[in-house]
């Protein structure tokens, strides 16, 4: 059973080592930030580099200019349906 603890304490001792090594953390704010990214040390580097790597990004959807035309015809003509049945 102790063996199991062995290899646990060894591995957060490395990868506390690892985030030290990548960013100027002590190793007190290392471990609250393993804790807090629920020890994805990657997430630890990334946050450190990027603090807003975690924001989505604002994907603007372009559109062809084919498509910009069909949609400026389609808005035409509902305009036009839509004139027509006021009548």
């Amino acid at each position: 059973m102790s063996n199991i603890s062995d290899k646990q304490t060894i591995k957060l001792t490395n990868t506390l080592k690892l985030i030290m090594n990548q960013t100027n953390y002590s190793e007190e704010t290392a471990l609250e930030k393993l804790q807090k990214w629920d020890n994805n040390y990657m997430n630890v580097i990334r946050e450190y580099l990027n603090p807003n790597f975690n924001k989505p990004k604002n994907i603007v959807k372009t559109k062809s200019v084919n498509q910009m035309v069909m949609t400026e015809i389609r808005n035409l003509m509902n305009s036009i349906q839509q004139t027509e049945k006021q009548k």
